[in-house]
């Protein structure tokens, strides 16, 4: 068996989140996967949170001016991260302390 980068041990049966897909995406087309994989665990969180946060007034980025709008696509994507960074956490509990 393969061994598995820390992202993928945090991420295994997570659910489904269109806007971290689309950055792995976007990644692995770069070649910039090697980064992902250089990651300690709580990097790999923080990362995931990070891109979680866009969705966040003030923060910036369109994402946060679509959930001020009300726009339900980007709730829903906002609600999809936060349980991807939920299930990280959960993952890391379990496999790293």
């Amino acid at each position: 068996m393969k061994n598995k980068y820390p992202y993928q041990i945090l991420l295994e049966g997570s659910p489904y989140a269109s806007e971290l897909s689309h950055q792995f995406e976007i990644d692995m087309s770069d070649g910039e996967m090697g980064w992902w994989e250089k990651l300690a665990p709580e990097e790999a969180i923080r990362e995931v949170e990070e891109i979680r946060d866009r969705y966040t007034p003030g923060s910036g980025w369109v994402h946060a001016e679509e959930i001020e709008e009300g726009s339900k696509t980007a709730i829903t994507e906002r609600n999809d991260m936060r349980k991807v960074v939920a299930h990280m956490k959960r993952r890391y509990k379990k496999h790293y302390k």
